[in-house]
């Protein structure tokens, strides 16, 4: 990494591609790299002097020992070799002055968290990221484009380059085309709302009387949205109704029974081969490995869309980059296939009710290829487009060779630079020479797979992993069927089919939404929530049985954190009345703290001596009091888990703070299990302590407690000095004029 890093660095400084930002995704490798190149020189002396004087500045304003801070003094030596970092971690002050530094030309090497991206309007030359992939709290994905676009956005400044430059290091294998090409030019991730009801919500509203909760609730983004799909779907319902009664007189001539079971028939044969497909997709024994081989360039392929199945396809990039596990359904794949044209068949009642890559129909087993444009010769069209595995129905063993199909591709998206294209093969000449080899190719063998049956024989080069038993059962109900339907003769099928299974798609698709309609107008997504949650506040006193606030839901419906039951019960049970100001600092650490926990088992005794006994004593009872509230949470099904609400990892930290320690000696205390908390962390948790007191003073003015209040303002004096508090560099005269 350490060469990686430092020969990238000089490239692009020999390249004039500075200054960079390299965007990694994890705060512990933004300074593991920083440590990687604290040996690189990349400022002349002049800007070495303005850091200097920069930070002479800024620093000022910090009493001596927090200047010998190991993040304060590392960030000023390296930013005078112009390289920083920049993420939550680092302390505010220093997060500022990189900030400042950047602007001016003098970081040249940034290493920083996608927040650098967001709402900071700071671009570089270069963006180069350090992976393409991230973990979002469940695994690691690829990046999705509005994530890429907002960091590779960065690239380029306003009047200093006429270009920017996006770099992306390859440490393992080299991303595919396609999934480069998604990542850049993919569809924009669809928003959700991330709606979520609290109780301060609800004891809000039910204090203002004339706007009702379920008025709101119904107004909310996301039950807007339910509404919204209400609204078109009642529409589409109607349609449907008035086009399937129009179909059923259509084909009332010719829909026999035997026609009728035909197409039973057919739709079993097809939905053995999706449910093969399935298990094989899902085989936790089929690495990527095996697919990248199999789904090599060259290799035919049978696929389905909207109106057909079983389309011979040719792969184009087959290759797939992840480090999960058993996420083969999540490949795509870039294919060259010859189809009929069917986007001017779509009606708008198709477009207002077809899912992504749904199945529309199903096909007559005979023959796959079925004129569906009802003309004396089909229609072609080739398409160079990115698919689904699932909508993959077979892996032949016939492969062409002696096509450049990665030229084929490069070609496609440096011209089209969209997903798919439509071109009809008479339009074909004058195009590239393997271009039209391939589709030659492709046309012969769907010429040749004409009026043929539709072979059973799916994926015989995994023929290995189809043993077992169930799998075993399904091939052989496959291919009975198949030798049932290939006795089957059917005079005009290929006329009249295609009318059957649009009433049978209609219909189930009539069946489906006139369903969820009904529920969608019982009841609203978060009804039961409410209803619930309104539960636990008759069983918490505080709301009346007729929903009318008590003097403690007054209380609670002042705290907006989340938190409001557990900072409720702590002021109404007098937990805090018995410690002194620096004690209840400590404690209301522990509400606060999001960062890693030291002490999982909060529930047993630590076996570390406790700060003061009367502290401890605060900690158990602050434990019972958000046990007891798990508890009636979960006895009216709401969701909830007492390791989210406590964390005591820093109360230590935050009692000696508020005694009056300074920050240098509380960072360098051996007896501190601070090791892997950033200072950057802690000043944000004490910030966020100081708001809390605030939150809790107003409380306490509500139930007549001036003690309570006089000892929240003692904590706010205690803790609000120093380098937790030091003022925004942004707001000096001196640091801005510099």
């Amino acid at each position: 990494n350490k060469t990686l890093w430092t020969s990238t660095i000089y490239v692009l400084r020999d390249k004039q591609l500075l200054p960079v930002v390299c965007f990694v995704f994890s705060r512990k490798r933004c300074d593991d790299y920083l440590e990687l190149v604290k040996g690189l020189d990349l400022n002349s002396q002049e800007d070495k002097h303005y850091v200097s004087q920069f930070f002479r500045q800024a620093l000022s304003r910090l009493n001596e020992s927090d200047r010998q801070l190991q993040q304060v003094i590392n960030m000023q030596e390296m930013a005078k070799r112009g390289i920083a970092i920049h993420h939550s971690g680092v302390l505010p002050i220093l997060r500022e002055s990189v900030e400042l530094l950047f602007q001016t030309g003098r970081i040249k090497v940034l290493f920083a968290t996608e927040t650098f991206a967001m709402g900071i309007n700071m671009p570089a030359r270069t963006v180069l990221f350090d992976s393409l992939q991230k973990h979002d709290g469940k695994g690691f994905r690829e990046l999705i484009p509005s994530e890429y676009i907002q960091m590779a956005g960065r690239a380029g400044r306003r009047g200093l380059d006429k270009t920017g430059t996006v770099i992306a290091l390859c440490k393992g294998d080299v991303p595919s085309i396609s999934s480069l090409k998604g990542m850049i030019l993919g569809k924009s991730a669809q928003l959700q709302s991330q709606f979520r009801l609290t109780y301060s919500m609800i004891l809000n509203f039910l204090r203002v009387a004339e706007c009702p909760l379920e008025y709101m609730v119904s107004s909310s983004y996301s039950e807007y949205h339910s509404q919204k799909a209400n609204a078109r779907d009642i529409i589409a319902t109607n349609k449907l109704r008035s086009t399937i009664e129009t179909l059923h007189q259509s084909i009332k001539s010719f829909y026999t029974d035997e026609l009728k079971n035909y197409f039973h028939q057919c739709q079993q044969f097809w939905n053995i081969i999706f449910q093969i497909q399935q298990n094989l997709i899902n085989h936790d024994k089929i690495s990527h490995r095996l697919l990248d081989d199999l789904l090599k360039c060259g290799r035919i392929i049978r696929i389905r869309n909207i109106y057909e199945i079983d389309i011979p396809a040719i792969v184009l990039d087959g290759s797939f980059n992840s480090t999960g596990k058993n996420i083969n359904h999540q490949r795509i794949i870039s294919v060259l296939v010859i189809s009929q044209s069917t986007n001017h068949l779509l009606t708008d009642l198709d477009r207002l009710i077809l899912k992504e890559n749904e199945q529309m129909f199903i096909l007559p087993v005979q023959k796959w290829n079925i004129n569906i444009n009802n003309s004396e010769q089909e229609k072609l069209i080739y398409q160079i487009k990115n698919i689904n595995i699932t909508d993959l129905l077979d892996i032949t063993n016939e492969i062409i060779p002696n096509i450049k199909y990665n030229k084929i591709l490069e070609d496609h998206w440096n011209h089209r630079m969209n997903d798919t294209f439509d071109i009809e093969l008479e339009s074909t000449i004058g195009y590239d020479k393997g271009l039209r080899q391939a589709i030659e190719k492709l046309k012969l063998i769907r010429q040749n797979s004409s009026n043929q049956s539709i072979a059973s024989n799916r994926f015989i080069l995994l023929n290995d992993f189809l043993t077992k038993t169930s799998q075993l059962s399904l091939l052989n109900n496959l291919h009975e069927l198949n030798l049932k339907l290939e006795n089957e003769i059917y005079i005009n099928v290929n006329e009249n089919f295609h009318h059957i299974r649009k009433l049978k798609f209609y219909e189930n698709k009539y069946n489906q939404m006139n369903e969820r309609l009904l529920s969608l107008q019982t009841n609203l997504q978060t009804s039961y929530e409410y209803e619930s949650m309104l539960e636990v506040l008759k069983k918490l006193n505080y709301i009346t049985n007729i929903n009318i606030l008590s003097l403690k839901g007054q209380v609670a419906a002042l705290f907006g954190s989340g938190k409001e039951l557990l900072l409720t019960e702590l002021i109404y049970q007098n937990l805090i009345d018995c410690l002194t100001p620096s004690e209840i600092a400590a404690l209301l650490s522990s509400i606060i703290f999001q960062g890693k926990r030291f002490d999982n088992e909060i529930n047993d005794d630590n076996k570390k001596k406790e700060i003061t006994p009367a502290l401890h004593q605060a900690k158990q009872q602050l434990i019972a009091i958000a046990s007891r509230l798990d508890q009636i949470q979960r006895d009216y099904k709401i969701p909830t888990n007492i390791e989210d609400e406590l964390n005591f990892s820093i109360m230590s930290l935050v009692y000696k703070w508020a005694q009056g320690a300074k920050f240098y000696d509380i960072m360098n205390d051996p007896d501190m299990e601070i090791i892997d908390i950033q200072e950057g962390t802690i000043v944000r948790t004490i910030m966020r302590i100081e708001e809390l007191c605030s939150d809790i003073r107003n409380a306490g003015k509500t139930v007549g407690n001036s003690e309570l209040v006089d000892k929240l303002n003692q904590v706010t004096t205690l803790i609000k000095r120093g380098i937790v508090f030091a003022p925004s560099l942004y707001f000096s005269e001196t640091i801005t004029t510099l």
